[in-house]
Formats: C-alpha cells, sequence, structure tokens
C-alpha cells in the first residue's frame, strides 16, 4: 500500500472506531455528560492539530513500542503497552471516564499503525503516527466547529 494510502485507511479506520464508540456508549446511556465547549483559538488548532500529535505519538507511541520492540516474538503486547497510557492520559486531561474508551481505541490503532509503519522501509513511523493522529483530531475539530 502506497504510504498516503496507509495513512488515509488507518485516519478512517479511527474516525470509524470513534464514530462506533460513540454510538454505543449512547446506545447504552453511558453519555450522559456534555464537554465544555473550549474556545476555538489559534493555540487551539496549534495545539490540537500539530503539538498534540507530535507529542503524544512521542511519548505513547515511539518511546514504549521503541523500548519493548525486540523485548515481545509477537507484537500484540506493544498495543496494550502503548494503549493503556495513552487512554489513562485522556482520562484525567477530560475528566471523564468514556474519553478512557475513546482513547484506548485510538491508542491501539495509532500503535498498530506505528508497528506496520516501522516494519516499512519507506516511511518513518513516528511522521505516519502523528499525521494519522492529527487527521483523527482534524475530523473532531471540524466537527466540534459544526456542531457549536
Amino acid at each position: 500500500m502506497i504510504r498516503y494510502q496507509f495513512i488515509l485507511t488507518m485516519i478512517g479506520i479511527s474516525i470509524a472506531m470513534m464514530l462506533l464508540s460513540i454510538i454505543s456508549l449512547d446506545f447504552f446511556g453511558l453519555i450522559t455528560e456534555e464537554r465544555p465547549v473550549e474556545q476555538k483559538t489559534f493555540w487551539y488548532f496549534i495545539s490540537a492539530l500539530v503539538l498534540a500529535p507530535a507529542i503524544e505519538t512521542f511519548i505513547f507511541q515511539k518511546l514504549p513500542i521503541d523500548f519493548f520492540w525486540e523485548s515481545f516474538s509477537k507484537k500484540w503486547p506493544l498495543l496494550i503497552i502503548s494503549a493503556t497510557p495513552f487512554g489513562i492520559l485522556h482520562y484525567f486531561k477530560e475528566y471523564f471516564f468514556r474519553d478512557i474508551l475513546y482513547s484506548f481505541g485510538c491508542g491501539v490503532i495509532f500503535a498498530y499503525a506505528y508497528i506496520l509503519a516501522k516494519k516499512r522501509e519507506d516511511m518513518s513511523a513516528f511522521l505516519v503516527v502523528s499525521l494519522i493522529h492529527a487527521g483523527y483530531n482534524l475530523f473532531g475539530v471540524v466537527a466540534h466547529l459544526i456542531v457549536d
């Protein structure tokens, strides 16, 4: 698969997972609190589309996956090692239990994309996952702009 197709496919999978999570949680009545409305400033967009994807990819995908890469013959434990703290961080950030579920699911997808990209010679795993994360966040930012 060509790089841009890989990136777009993974963005699509992460967005589909988010939408499925929202529908599922709403169906079971688990979405009871609304998120606070954030001011859409220049720094909000820079943070959501550049800083958060780069910093979180470095901390939650690059560091743990690269550190434990040789420790596991099967790579699936790396998904859990990467996604669990990613989910927990987003709980503390927004104070909503449901955010753990969204973020853990995205963390699994981002870690999986990192592992796949790391196995390829034609792409930087860090850059690819940062772009996937930015694409996911862009969808969320646009959705909030439309709804708000």
